[in-house]
C-alpha cells in the first residue's frame, strides 16, 4: 500500500477514533478528505481536497467491523456518547487503542495496511524493534500459546492464567511486582476466540465423552465382526 509522506505523522497517535482507524486501515488519510453524512457514516460519500470520490466501499466495510469487533468485546473500544444523558452513542468519534487495533488486524490475517510498513511479521515480538509494543506482543503471544481452554475456565480464564504467568516478561507488573489485574483482563478479552463465553468443560465431562466414546468403539468393532465366519483357533 503507497502512504503519501503526509500519513507518516499519524503513526505518532496513541489512540485513534473509529473513523480515522479504519480511513488509515484503507490508505485514507483523515487529515486530507471529508466525510460528508457523518451521521450516517457507512452510506456517506468521501472525498478529498479536489473533490475527488475516494473508495467508500472499502472504508464502509472496514469500519462495519471495528464497530462490530467493538460491540461483541472482540476489540477493546472507548464508547463516547452524546447529550448529558448518554442518550446517543457517538459510534464515528469513539476511541480505540493503537496497539489494541493492531492486534485485532494481526488475528484478523489483515497486516497489509498502514498500520503494518513493510515489516515482517514478527518483529513486533521483539523487543529490540524501535516501534515494540510490549501490550501487542503479549496478546499476539498469548493467543499463539493458547490452543484451548483449560479443564473447568473458559478461553478467556485460560489467557488470563498465561498473561499472570508472564507478566514480567511484558511489563505487565504495578509498583508491588504484583500482575497488573485490569490491563492483563483486557489484553486477554482481545485474545479471546469465544468472547460469548459458555459453560467451560469441566474434568467430569471430559471423562464422560472419553467413556462414551469407548463404547461406541467397541460397539462398532463387534458390529463388524461376523459371527458366522469360521473361527480363527
Amino acid at each position: 500500500m503507497e502512504i503519501d509522506e503526509d500519513m507518516q505523522f499519524w503513526r505518532l497517535a496513541d489512540s485513534l477514533t473509529l473513523t480515522q482507524a479504519a480511513l488509515l486501515i484503507v490508505g485514507i488519510n483523515p487529515g486530507k478528505c471529508k466525510i460528508y453524512n457523518a451521521r450516517d457514516i457507512e452510506n456517506s460519500t468521501i472525498r478529498n481536497e479536489d473533490n475527488i470520490n475516494l473508495p467508500a466501499a472499502q472504508f464502509r466495510a472496514v469500519y462495519h467491523s471495528i464497530v462490530a469487533a467493538g460491540r461483541a468485546e472482540r476489540l477493546k473500544v472507548t464508547w463516547l456518547y452524546v447529550g448529558d444523558f448518554k442518550e446517543h452513542l457517538d459510534e464515528p468519534n469513539s476511541v480505540v487503542d493503537v496497539e489494541d487495533l493492531k492486534a485485532w488486524l494481526l488475528m484478523r490475517g489483515f497486516q497489509y495496511n498502514f498500520f503494518f510498513p513493510e515489516a515482517d511479521l514478527h518483529e513486533f515480538k521483539d523487543p529490540k524493534h524501535p516501534r515494540y509494543a510490549s501490550k501487542l506482543a503479549a496478546i499476539v503471544a498469548a493467543w499463539e500459546a493458547v490452543t484451548e481452554a483449560e479443564r473447568n475456565k473458559t478461553v478467556k480464564q485460560t489467557l488470563v492464567k498465561w498473561l499472570n504467568k508472564e507478566a514480567a516478561k511484558y511489563g505487565l507488573l504495578d509498583d508491588n511486582n504484583e500482575p497488573r489485574k485490569k490491563i492483563i483482563e483486557d489484553l486477554a478479552s482481545i485474545a479471546n476466540w469465544e468472547p460469548t463465553g459458555g459453560a467451560p468443560k469441566t474434568a467430569a465431562s471430559i471423562t464422560l465423552t472419553e467413556e462414551k466414546g469407548k463404547k461406541e468403539n467397541q460397539n462398532s468393532t463387534l458390529a463388524d465382526f461376523d459371527l458366522d465366519s469360521e473361527v480363527p483357533f
